[in-house]
């Protein structure tokens, strides 16, 4: 019963965004499409390379609107950072009235790394602002937004109120 539940959803996801792709260009489909306004209430953290040392809850908080973010969080280190960039969902699927999932990512600058980040530590003490990019998936009930995103070294879990009804 359950693997039929998630085939259903496979399989409505993927024709529900091939009739909505089938109308844009690659560059369209690249791009994305900005998610809905969110405010930013906590994120958390898995690391898979220094995990017992590393800050876990990254009080994560800000704001997206129109696909930009601005946020600020704890990080690895438990220095405070900034970061600001834009956020796209590549796929979008109605699960129910209520449900959605999307498929996106995240591109962006964040502010408050430096000498600990060993693989990159002459860039980030010269020009302070590093370049980042993450995938992510969301899966929306009304207007609460989890998130569960990838890049590098980790894995976070991210948690939003969206402004208006999904």
């Amino acid at each position: 019963m359950r693997r039929l539940f998630l085939l259903t959803i496979f399989f409505s996801f993927f024709r529900l965004h091939a009739e909505i792709q089938a109308e844009k260009t690659f560059l369209q489909k690249l791009w994305g499409l900005p998610p809905e306004p969110s405010i930013y209430l906590g994120m958390w953290t898995l690391h898979f390379k220094n995990g017992d040392d590393a800050n876990w809850n990254n009080h994560a908080y800000g704001i997206e609107y129109n696909g930009y973010f601005v946020s600020s969080m704890i990080n690895t280190y438990y220095q405070q950072c900034f970061s600001a960039g834009i956020t796209r969902d590549w796929f979008q699927t109605r699960l129910s009235r209520n449900t959605a999932l999307t498929f996106g990512y995240r591109l962006g600058g964040i502010y408050g790394y430096d000498h600990q980040l060993k693989s990159i530590a002459d860039f980030a003490e010269r020009y302070k602002v590093l370049p980042y990019g993450q995938v992510y998936t969301h899966f929306i009930y009304k207007r609460l937004r989890f998130e569960l995103s990838y890049i590098n070294q980790l894995i976070s879990f991210h948690f939003a109120l969206i402004w208006k009804k999904y």
